[in-house]
């Protein structure tokens, strides 16, 4: 079994130790982000994903108007930013806690005025855990394998904590554990259909999500690129319409992760991929917004920050599988490094 698999297998695992972790810390959590009145997340590759699904959990759910912006971005414009990040929470997700970029600007972020700097980092010894005013580290997330999966969904599930916290949101907090309680289940209807769906004839991906999920539906877009060496992209739901429609012809699979409602507005969407592609996914709660899909539906969940784990699931081990289909090793993609260094 390789390295890759192993790591997504134990996800959810994973996934309710951060839970845990992340509920103990959270009177930290509390006055780290009290009076703030803006916030910026910071990441890089996989990260900067999940930096945009924190930053609309934040902005949406809790009334922090949050932005993401990659650490490269960030280190190469400092001078651009100053006035933007100034008496803000800047907060840098890291895997490694290594990554050059993330923390040389983090360095040169701390001098500005009124800057309160926090980390979410899967490796205590990484350099950022030192610079932070708040650390918050995850070591059992941390993947050894280059393509990032149980780190991926740890920290989205830390991420969805927070959020829990900062809006008082109870139910939210239920799901997230009833999520990662489910294991089994998600076994049993995810890996069978994963499996299934890598065989199907399909030569690219394309994944749509929005809100706060799209974050981490672009990351499952890149899984496509990173896994199994697919071409791959992501498009909010409908404005995939606005051009990307166009190279969407039957040799594209199209994952569209769903949310509750505006089922009217959806249906036609759908309708018009199902007739351009055979390789269709949708996914969420309710019945198909049209019957020409393949639906996944998940049952017992109102709230999209929680079942977007199930569905990350799904597209990596979709992509998993795919690499092994394909004769690819999943731990060594080429030209890819597990952190970079400048």
């Amino acid at each position: 079994m390789y390295l890759t698999e192993k790591e997504i297998l134990n996800e959810f695992s994973s996934i309710y130790r951060c839970l845990d972790y992340i509920s103990e810390h959270e009177e930290e959590i509390r006055q780290t982000f009290q009076g703030r009145k803006k916030a910026w997340i910071v990441g890089s590759g996989s990260s900067y994903y999940l930096a945009k699904s924190a930053a609309a959990m934040l902005t949406l759910r809790c009334g922090i108007p949050s932005f993401a912006v990659t650490a490269g971005e960030l280190l190469l414009h400092m001078e651009k930013y100053e006035n933007a990040v100034k008496d803000s929470l800047v907060l840098f997700i890291s895997r490694s806690g290594r990554t050059s970029e993330a923390v040389q600007s983090c360095r040169k972020i701390r001098a500005l005025s009124g800057v309160f700097t926090a980390a979410l980092c899967a490796d205590p010894y990484g350099e950022l855990c030192g610079l932070c005013g708040l650390t918050l580290c995850v070591p059992w997330a941390f993947d050894e394998s280059v393509c990032q999966t149980r780190t991926i969904g740890s920290f989205y599930a830390c991420l969805g904590m927070m959020t829990a916290i900062l809006s008082d949101d109870k139910k939210l907090r239920n799901e997230l554990y009833e999520v990662s309680g489910r294991e089994a289940e998600w076994n049993e209807k995810i890996l069978p259909f994963a499996k299934e769906a890598a065989a199907w004839n399909w030569k690219r991906g394309i994944v749509l999500g929005d809100g706060e999920a799209a974050g981490v539906m672009e990351e499952a877009a890149l899984a496509f690129k990173e896994i199994c060496g697919t071409n791959s992209n992501f498009y909010n739901v409908l404005d995939v319409r606005h051009g990307p429609m166009v190279v969407i012809d039957s040799e594209v699979l199209v994952f569209v992760f769903l949310e509750n409602g505006n089922d009217g507005v959806l249906s036609p969407l759908v309708k018009e991929l199902a007739e351009k592609t055979d390789y269709l996914i949708t996914f969420g709660p309710g019945e198909p917004p049209y019957p020409g899909a393949v639906h996944k539906k998940v049952s017992g969940f109102d709230d999209p920050i929680s079942y977007a784990i199930a569905a990350l699931y799904l597209l990596q081990n979709l992509t998993l599988q795919k690499a092994l289909q394909k004769g690819l090793n999943p731990d060594q993609p080429a030209g890819l490094d597990a952190w970079i260094k400048l």
